[in-house]
């Protein structure tokens, strides 16, 4: 379903280990694991975790314009972004991985899509 994301992503930012699209719901869309690490990347849970915090983000209307998150942790860096009115995305990068690099390349395709 989100196929050119997808790929788009892993063209621009190889370093990102796993990217899915969220529902509002919690419920994983979609996922791409692009490259695979020792460590297992549970984005099942983070989806469902974090979606309490992407709805109080829309209910206080902080968000309007969208949003970007990030979570450093062990030796993973979460980044979770809006994306569409009923989507959120996760994307899971090693820890020292850019975050601005990835929301660069996310709003990049989103102006790309629009043309």
């Amino acid at each position: 379903m989100f196929k050119n994301l997808f790929e788009y992503i892993s063209t621009k930012i190889p370093e990102i280990e796993v990217i899915a699209v969220i529902g509002k719901d919690g419920l994983v869309i979609d996922r791409r694991v692009i490259r695979k690490d020792k460590e297992e990347n549970d984005i099942d849970f983070f989806g469902a975790e974090l979606t309490d915090v992407v709805q109080r983000i829309d209910r206080s209307g902080i968000g309007s314009e969208g949003y970007f998150v990030q979570l450093r942790f062990h030796s993973k860096l979460l980044m979770l972004s809006s994306y569409a009115p009923e989507f959120f995305i996760i994307a899971i990068a090693p820890s020292d991985f850019i975050a601005n690099k990835f929301n660069f390349f996310l709003n990049n395709y989103k102006l790309l899509k629009e043309d």
